[in-house]
């Protein structure tokens, strides 16, 4: 059991560090930013605060903000203070987290893969709504925000909010699964590996049957270009999409018989979308 843990954290790990350079690469080649040595804020940082580690390892001053409390060790107070915020249920499993070292042993896996000295300090974490950042114009070199906006109520706000913290030169990276993905509900059966009718929350005879396992805004990805359109103007939002030929033969299969009608197959296919943004000097 314990070798199997060890297992899957390296692997965890190992798929988060391939995620973070994925970002630095591709802000490099579209963007022109090399993300080491700036000042960044990370919008959603969420419980473990991994990307903010990394980030931090390559040299970046990083703030995490998270609408949810985050509490980087056993303090009663901060434990009173996350029941509150987050809930009893949410806060008991935090703390299960601590007692069993199991954040602590993320953050040394991830020391140990990228070969980084230990960390003593705590992260710069605040709770805060991200709809109202708490910061001055133009506080910050890059804003990211990763796998969250799909699960915000009102990502225009805060994608003004992110563009407004963002100094003139400075850039953002955003990115999210789109609702139209065939994973896009997030249901809980996916997750847990269980085999689920293919876009079962877009099919009217299976959408009873979703579980999705978090709160989902649903927008379609023309609603996606118009937000960041208006909040960063001139940003670009890239769609990956699925090559797998066996894949878009069901997609047109499920359009031709009416049952996704109203999709496209580019909107079908979709896996991830990024936003790339470079505020211009005035």
């Amino acid at each position: 059991m314990v070798q199997h843990h060890k297992a899957y954290r390296h692997s965890r790990i190992a798929s988060e560090i391939d995620l973070m350079r994925d970002v630095e690469e591709n802000v490099l080649e579209r963007l022109g930013i090399r993300l080491t040595n700036l000042r960044m804020l990370d919008v959603g940082a969420g419980q473990h605060l991994i990307q903010m580690a990394y980030f931090a390892a390559r040299g970046n001053n990083v703030i995490g903000v998270d609408r949810d409390a985050v509490v980087q060790s056993i303090n009663i107070a901060d434990y009173l203070r996350m029941a509150r915020s987050n809930g009893f249920k949410r806060a008991t499993k935090t703390i299960g987290r601590k007692v069993l070292g199991v954040d602590l042993a993320y953050r040394r896996e991830l020391e140990r893969q990228l070969g980084s000295p230990r960390r003593r300090e705590r992260l710069s974490f605040f709770q805060m709504d991200a709809t109202n950042l708490d910061f001055p114009d133009g506080d910050f070199d890059f804003v990211y925000s990763l796998r969250v906006f799909q699960h915000v109520e009102e990502p225009l706000k805060i994608a003004r909010e992110i563009a407004r913290v963002i100094a003139p030169g400075g850039g953002a990276y955003i990115d999210f699964l789109p609702y139209s993905a065939i994973n896009g509900s997030l249901d809980l059966r996916l997750l847990a590996g269980r085999e689920v009718a293919p876009w079962a929350h877009l099919r009217r005879q299976y959408q009873d049957s979703v579980q999705e396992s978090a709160y989902v805004n649903k927008l379609r990805l023309d609603s996606w270009d118009a937000i960041f359109a208006d909040a960063m103007p001139g940003s670009r939002l890239v769609v990956d999409r699925s090559p797998d030929p066996e894949r878009r033969a069901l997609v047109q299969s499920l359009i031709d018989s009416g049952e996704l009608g109203e999709f496209t197959p580019d909107e079908l296919l979709a896996t991830r979308a990024r936003v790339f943004w470079h505020r211009l000097r005035a």
